[in-house]
């Protein structure tokens, strides 16, 4: 009916259009006024049927993909509601997560970006730490998350990505490890308002990086704070301030532990935390006034961890350990008088100011009888003299552990503080040794007190009468002497180890672990070992101090700490060395949400995608049966990468789609609609087209009464055709972890269908991704009659077994699987990762028919194949 033609119809069309093609105006007012109003009928018909058309795409699904940004990788995909302005549609991604531990494994968006795309969009970190990449079901992802997959697919081809930055090389100021400490416990407890005070605010700065190349005067109205984050770009990506996270290196592994490191690497460390929590305070508010392209994986991988670590770890400074218990050995009546005879040596050299003799003969009393606090109070008073203030402070400090009423050893602990400059610490000092001597105060005791309160009265009139400069650092010179180091020890407490604790407890329970108790016991006791001094996996320190990375190191961090929560599997099984290993236990196996069989059994009842981590999952059968096999063991899947992630599946060799802001943008990628060709009549095209009774609702795939069950999970062994310890960092190799690995696996899934006895079974040869869909607004909506073949047939599961692409492809009609039977989704998935099919997968909820089917054709996602589950 629609290609009906006539001779007449046909002389008519093209004797209209030689006329046209004769007749050249130079300006509208030569056109004859019967042939003007004949354009302006025409136009008025055309823009009257492009409404229409719109009208019946009205809140329709549309996909844009926005292929590489000029010298870089970068892809993005999103999906709109046409006709509905630039909203994005509401696009039903993860839950919500279900404790607070777990909001560890997403990234957190530091450029609060207003529009368009910020630099930090366009900088890779890593693909599942983005809130928007997991789809709403199980091992599938959003369109955004498609995008991401494109983007890690580009950088793969590409190698690894050159990026040209600047990097600062002026030195960094110095700073006492005193300064930095303070620095880090003031952002983590009052940060104060950024931009409150603009003068400080940059004066802070100078002090941790120095000027960066511009001196700073009060005259002048110092820098834009966007100058001062990309300066703060330029000190991150030197190769001394930025850590290694990306390349696996855990947080903890930088600064746990006792700190037994010189000063210089512990001033490193903090410092390098400071500038990036300080570049973290900037970009939340001024991050979009930053226009430098120096913005690295580096920095953000800097930024997550520094801001982690501010927020949930305390820096406690406690007083030096003394076992005085140690140092009391009995000793014989010749020993003792051997000893206070050197004493007395000691004291007559004092007394001559012959110090050096002094300090040998106190010394060998003390080898004498260690727990002797008058000669460690007599042999920092000869320390003293010989201007060694910190050995002072130290024999001091063990005579008031000794004897805590000593007067006098107060005093010389005060008097040493007040050598270092510790003017604060010297007046406790002497303020004790007063109180204690009572009546037999003396006047050194007196002097000494009153020059320490001198001392600090005179830091406060800096404080109070200098200019800008002066009054910030002598205000900071003040309070650094809190943060004093002599005679301490830093420790670092978590601020959520009961909250770090309770979500590892919570994620066995729903990852239905069956070693659950024995993690319960281990993790109640693993941060008072922490705390204790016990040298642990940096894994454990990474979770319990809640600063693991987001996403993949998330996933590699929390599955190490459950295994090293369960002795009776930890002691044979090692830790796993890459990102993408599976794990096989006797009665359940894990897989992780990238690959292959994480993205197939994400599909099987009762599964859950947590953290990274499909699970529980049935317990596999190895072929060839292995050594051992009812063992713990990692696993890594063979699956090849489907290197045509979009479009070139169905249409070889065409360009990545490009769809602009416009909506009307979309009209022009409508599979639906075929043009008028050169012999068809434009007017009754346009007619026909028009007719609202040639538009109907496509039928869906109706529910099916079918089951599909899982049988098994059979992994074939196939040699490993590569060394796999180039996939451990350096830095942990040796260490403790799985690198000896001998064989990769390929999936084998083993299918009963309630309709067939023969069992069907799937080769998960590729590793597709399945995109989950969004709702449409306004569906069902219709399609033109014209295009009716294109949502008519579908396919069941049972015949996918006698069908395999190509011959199922076709460019102008997406192959549509009915897997509305229970468990015949899984299936679905199986035949895609065995024949290298990516899928756009809709669920309950998710689009009506019409869009569906478009989401998986050209003008969608151009993957070919669309489950309808």
């Amino acid at each position: 009916m629609y290609f009906q033609k006539t001779e007449e119809l046909r002389w008519k069309r093209n004797s209209e259009t030689s006329d046209a093609m004769d007749f050249h105006p130079t300006s509208w007012a030569d056109l004859d006024p019967d042939k003007f109003d004949e354009m302006q009928e025409l136009a008025r018909r055309g823009d009257s049927f492009t409404r229409f058309r719109a009208e019946k795409r009205r809140g329709a699904l549309v996909i844009s993909v926005s292929s590489a940004t000029p010298g870089g990788p970068h892809v993005s995909a999103e999906a709109r509601w046409y006709g509905m302005g630039s909203a994005l549609c509401d696009d039903k991604k993860t839950s919500e997560t279900s404790h607070p531990s777990f909001e560890l494994y997403k990234r957190k968006t530091f450029i609060q970006r207003q529009s368009g795309n910020s630099l930090e969009q366009t900088t890779f970190f890593d693909v599942e730490s983005d809130p928007n990449y997991e789809g709403a079901n199980p091992g599938t992802i959003t369109i955004e998350g498609f995008g991401l997959e494109c983007w890690a697919l580009k950088i793969t081809w590409w190698g690894k990505f050159i990026q040209s930055v600047r990097v600062s090389t002026s030195p960094n100021p110095t700073i006492p490890l005193a300064g930095l400490l303070r620095r880090l416990d003031e952002l983590r407890r009052s940060p104060g308002l950024l931009g409150q005070d603009s003068v400080q605010d940059e004066l802070d700065l100078i002090d941790l990086v120095g000027d960066m190349g511009r001196q700073y005067g009060m005259r002048s109205s110092g820098h834009q704070p966007g100058w001062w984050i990309e300066m703060l770009y330029t000190k991150l990506n030197r190769a001394d301030m930025s850590s290694p996270f990306i390349d696996g290196r855990t947080v903890s592994e930088r600064w746990a532990g006792p700190l037994q490191r010189s000063d210089q690497q512990k001033e490193l460390v903090f410092r390098e935390i400071l500038v990036a929590k300080e570049l973290a305070r900037r970009l939340d508010k001024y991050g979009e006034q930053a226009t430098s392209q120096d913005l690295t994986p580096q920095i953000l991988g800097a930024l997550i961890a520094a801001d982690l670590w501010v927020q949930n770890v305390s820096i406690v400074l406690g007083d030096k350990d003394i076992d005085t218990a140690s140092l009391a050995d009995p000793i014989t009546p010749e020993e003792r008088s051997d000893a206070e005879a050197l004493k007395r040596l000691g004291n007559d050299a004092t007394y001559g100011h012959d110090y050096p003799r002094a300090l040998s003969m106190y010394s060998q009393a003390i080898k004498i009888d260690s727990g002797n606090a008058i000669y460690r109070s007599n042999r920092s008073a000869a320390y003293c003299a010989l201007d060694q203030f910190e050995e002072a402070a130290e024999d001091a400090y063990i005579a008031v552990k000794i004897d805590p009423t000593y007067a006098k050893a107060w005093a010389r602990l005060g008097m040493a503080y007040m050598k270092l400059n510790r003017s604060k610490k010297a007046r406790k000092c002497y303020s004790r040794a007063v109180e204690l001597a009572g009546p037999d105060v003396t006047e050194t005791m007196k002097r000494g007190l009153a020059e320490a309160e001198a001392k600090i009265k005179a830091a406060l009139a800096k404080v109070a009468d200098g200019d800008k400069v002066t009054q910030s650092r002598a205000g900071k010179a003040i309070l650094d002497q809190d943060w004093d180091l002599t005679l301490k020890t830093v420790r670092f407490h978590s601020l959520v180890h009961e909250q770090q604790v309770a979500g590892l407890v919570l994620f066995a329970q729903q990852m239905n672990w069956p070693y659950i108790d024995e993690v319960r016991d281990c993790v109640d006791k693993l941060y008072s070992r922490i705390l204790a001094g016990e040298a642990v996996s940096p894994h454990l320190q990474d979770w319990i101090y809640g600063v693991a990375l987001p996403g993949k190191f998330l996933a590699l961090t929390i599955m190490s700490t459950l295994i090293l929560c369960t002795p009776s599997i930890s002691k044979t099984l090692k830790l796993s060395a890459s990102w993408d290993w599976g794990l096989s236990l006797p009665q359940h196996s894990y897989w992780r949400t990238r690959t292959a069989l994480g993205r197939v059994l994400g599909a099987l009842p009762g599964v859950k995608s947590l953290n990274g981590w499909i699970g529980p999952c049935p317990a596999v059968e190895f072929m060839p049966p292995v050594k051992d096999a009812a063992g713990p063991r990692h696993i890594q899947l063979k699956a090849q990468v489907i290197h045509s992630l979009w479009f070139e599946n169905v249409c070889p060799g065409a360009p990545l789609p490009r769809f602009g802001a416009e909506d009307d943008s979309f009209l022009f990628a409508d599979e639906d609609i075929t043009e008028p060709g050169p012999y068809d009549d434009r007017d009754l095209w346009q007619a026909q087209m028009s007719n609202h009774d040639f538009w109907i609702v496509p039928i869906t795939p109706g529910r099916r009464p079918t089951t599909c069950e899982l049988k098994s999970i059979q992994l074939e062994q196939v040699p490993i055709d590569r060394d796999p310890t180039h996939l451990l960092p350096k830095w942990l190799q040796g260490v403790g972890v799985e690198s000896s690995i001998q064989w990769e696996y390929r999936a084998n899934l083993v299918f009963q269908l309630s309709s067939e006895k023969p069992a069907v079974r799937y080769t998960l040869n590729t590793n597709p991704v399945f995109v989950t869909l969004p709702p449409c607004s306004g569906g069902p909506h219709r399609v033109h009659m014209q295009a009716f073949a294109r949502y008519s047939h579908w396919y069941t599961v049972e015949r996918l077994r006698h069908e395999q692409p190509p011959a199922l492809m076709q460019p102008d009609r997406p192959f549509v699987v009915n897997a509305t039977g229970k468990g015949e989704e899984l299936l679905a998935r199986a035949w895609c990762a065995q024949w290298g099919r990516n899928a756009v997968v809709r669920t309950e909820g998710g689009p009506c028919f019409a869009c569906a089917v478009r989401s998986a054709g050209r003008s969608g996602l151009g993957f070919g194949v669309l489950i309808w589950a």
